[in-house]
């Protein structure tokens, strides 16, 4: 959406002196670079979204071009597709114009050059100041920030197609919301995750012994029952990893209590306590079956990169291990 306002305030100033008779048959250097510069800026401006667009599309219908976004040699042909057929309009209309409205001016490539300089450093303060200038006003009509789902599709079995899909939540920095899609013989259920407040989404994907899929990023790790269709989150105590099944809706917090007297260990997932029960012994051996970044990329395209954890030292699941001494303890780790 952003691009578009862009866009159209860099056409303005052409579509201005086009509108008005005089300076419509003003055939100068000057007037004839700002009839046709925007245009072909916009142009730069416009390619990259409609092949993104179309990008979108094509992996929603399940061709494998998720990967596209992140390749270097992508972004240079497009950069160079985007950027000649910005110089071509420019260079159309210009000719246009000088045929149609022939002046006696020296012809002079400068003003080109200057009114593209200008048009750029507008171009680059418009696209920080318009998010900007946008989150402001949201923040003051109490309105929140969401933009589209983008649907990365996973795997497909047991008669369920599981996917990843996450939306931006703020206009500008990287920050999204996270959710699972199932979708089976044609019904849909979410199950929401917990949310990016910063930074790239990489969330590693493995395959445990008993079947189960382990996903796991900077934040948390989340085990995944294909057949019921369940999401469990993770947390380790000592050296004993514990599952907890999530809750429907959104949740803005996450701890644990482990107490010796009762032997249980609750996660706290917002107003929810839920019952845990270890789980090490699953995530013995793991197998990485591929990752989430721009799209999922099957282990064959991108191989295995661990992640830091963010809120704790980074650990390597493996095992089984001992369990440690049960002691009363409560940790709320207030993730906000």
């Amino acid at each position: 959406m952003f691009t578009f306002i862009e866009i159209s305030l860099l056409l303005l100033p052409a579509i201005i002196l086009w509108a008005i008779p005089k300076t419509r048959r003003a055939g100068g250097n000057t007037a004839t670079a700002w009839k046709s510069v925007p245009f072909g800026c916009a142009t730069m401006l416009l390619i990259p979204e409609l092949i993104g667009g179309l990008i979108w599309l094509l992996a929603e219908a399940g061709a494998a071009v998720g990967h596209l976004p992140g390749s270097p040699v992508f972004f240079l042909a497009l950069l160079f597709l985007s950027v000649t057929a910005g110089i071509l309009v420019i260079l159309k209309i210009r000719n246009c114009c000088w045929k149609r409205f022939p002046t006696e001016e020296h012809v002079s490539s400068s003003p080109f050059y200057v009114v593209f300089s200008v048009l750029a450093v507008f171009g680059l303060g418009a696209m920080i100041a318009i998010p900007v200038i946008s989150y402001g006003i949201m923040i003051k009509t109490g309105r929140e920030y969401h933009g589209p789902w983008r649907t990365y599709k996973i795997i497909h079995e047991h008669g369920t197609e599981l996917a990843f899909q996450q939306r931006s939540i703020h206009p500008f920095l990287a920050e999204y919301d996270y959710r699972f899609r199932f979708r089976k013989d044609g019904a849909e259920t979410f199950q929401d995750l917990w949310l990016n407040t910063g930074g790239r989404t990489y969330f590693n994907v493995f395959r445990l012994k008993n079947g189960n899929l382990l996903f796991s990023d900077k934040n948390n790790d989340y085990i995944v029952e294909m057949k019921s269709r369940k999401v469990y989150m993770l947390e380790k105590i000592g050296d004993v990893y514990y599952a907890g099944l999530l809750p429907e809706g959104k949740f803005d917090s996450f701890g644990f209590s482990h107490g010796q007297e009762s032997g249980k260990v609750h996660l706290h997932i917002g107003k929810h306590f839920i019952d845990a029960e270890p789980v090490t012994d699953q995530l013995a051996d793991p197998k990485y079956i591929g990752c989430i970044t721009t799209g999922f990329f099957p282990a064959s395209e991108k191989p295995y990169q661990p992640v830091e954890k963010r809120f704790f030292p980074p650990t390597k699941i493996s095992g089984p291990a001992k369990p440690k001494k049960e002691t009363n303890q409560n940790n709320d780790k207030g993730r906000k």
